[in-house]
């Protein structure tokens, strides 16, 4: 009994002591992990200032640079046609094309002759006229004042009683006749004037339509109105042509024009052109019509070339040398955001909109003159429209 006493003592203690140990025993420190912080992958470049001269590469459309509709100027049959009226030929300037019957013009040519002639006679008639009156108005005012001395002579031999008053009635008759005679005359060469001036305006009515008419016959013969080369007929011989109707279509064969859209950010840094290109081929004979910032039209910058291997409505690629541009930052066109005004920066490890100041985009790289300190991390990876502050684990690019 007492064996079994001790045991159960043991047992007790035993568990107790272990039961302690394991209450004041110490755990092992588990090791401390480092979480890596969530954010959305980008790549990224830090930014710099340097100097460059922008070269810009263009696209411009070929046209004519003189393309015209030859119209007819006068009304008639047509008589004859040039053998090289046709699509294709090249014609000299001032060549003959057609010739349309100028019978009618003629006839009407004789007609305004005659009466031009007939009115100029009229008017030299009316200068004789004019000389004739002025002798005889002299003369005139010589008889009034002959009759007027004879009626004051008689007027004192009446009051003598030397004459009677019947020849004295007589005499001042005779004064009122001539006194009317010079006012008549008078009135005659006060007229003058007024018809020649009359006379004068019919000549010149009548000059006006000659000249009409001549223009006319030199229009019956349609010429080239320069070096051109025929691309549409419209007229054949024989036909009867109205004022205004078509009768070729012309083109410059050697001179062209090039309209080069040009957007606001490429006028501002707009140079010099340095070549032009069309599919591999440079051509150096090119001119402005006036200076060269004066040939931008509605977003067209618009030149002349010359080349015979160049055809209207070819898409041609030139080179555009820019201004010399100082203090600037260039990066991959993806660093714009989507308004095309901004960047995303990295700013420790969160995104930061800025706005910056864009000269220029063009071959896959924008231009930045203001907005972007030199030595700012700026995300190069197209992203949507994102929140500032949002996380990101950038890797920058070199």
């Amino acid at each position: 009994m007492k064996i079994i006493i001790n045991s159960l003592a043991s047992i007790v203690l035993i568990g107790l002591t272990a039961f302690i140990y394991s209450k004041i025993s110490v755990k092992p420190e588990k090791p401390k992990v480092k979480v890596k912080q969530l954010g959305i992958s980008v790549k990224s470049i830090i930014s710099s200032k340097t100097s460059s001269t922008v070269n810009m590469n263009l696209w411009g459309e070929v046209r004519y640079r003189r393309h015209i509709y030859l119209k007819s100027e006068v009304e008639g049959r047509v008589l004859k046609m040039n053998s090289k009226l046709r699509p294709g030929y090249n014609i000299q300037k001032g060549e003959v094309l057609v010739e349309i019957d100028s019978e009618r013009i003629l006839q009407k040519k004789a007609e305004l002759s005659a009466t031009l002639l007939a009115n100029r006679a009229e008017l030299s008639q009316l200068e004789v006229e004019e000389t004739t009156l002025k002798s005889e108005i002299k003369l005139a005012a010589a008889n009034v004042a002959l009759a007027q001395e004879d009626v004051e002579r008689h007027e004192r031999l009446v009051e003598n009683s030397n004459a009677s008053k019947l020849t004295l009635s007589t005499f001042k008759q005779q004064l009122i006749r001539a006194q009317a005679t010079h006012q008549q005359l008078l009135s005659r060469l006060k007229l003058i004037p007024q018809r020649q001036e009359v006379s004068k305006a019919r000549i010149k009515s009548i000059e006006a339509a000659v000249s009409l008419v001549e223009k006319d016959l030199k229009d019956s013969l349609v010429k080239a109105p320069f070096s051109a080369r025929i691309i549409g007929q419209v007229v054949s011989e024989g036909d009867y042509l109205r004022k205004g109707e078509l009768v070729c279509e012309l083109v410059d064969p050697l001179w062209y024009e090039v309209w080069v859209n040009i957007g606001v950010t490429e006028q501002a840094t707009l140079g010099s052109i340095t070549s032009v290109e069309l599919n591999g081929q440079e051509y150096k004979d090119f001119r402005f019509l006036g200076e060269l910032e004066k040939n931008i039209q509605a977003d067209y910058l618009i030149f002349e070339v010359k080349g015979q291997k160049l055809k209207a409505g070819e898409l041609i690629s030139l080179e555009v040398k820019g201004q010399e541009l100082d203090e600037i930052s260039i990066l991959p066109e993806s660093a714009l955001r989507n308004d095309r005004q901004s960047v995303y920066l990295v700013v420790d490890g969160k995104l930061k909109i800025t706005p910056v100041e864009v000269i220029l985009v063009d071959q896959g790289k924008v231009y930045i003159s203001k907005g972007l300190p030199a030595g700012s991390e700026v995300i190069t990876t197209r992203l949507n429209d994102l929140p500032e502050g949002t996380l990101v684990n950038s890797s920058k690019e070199k």
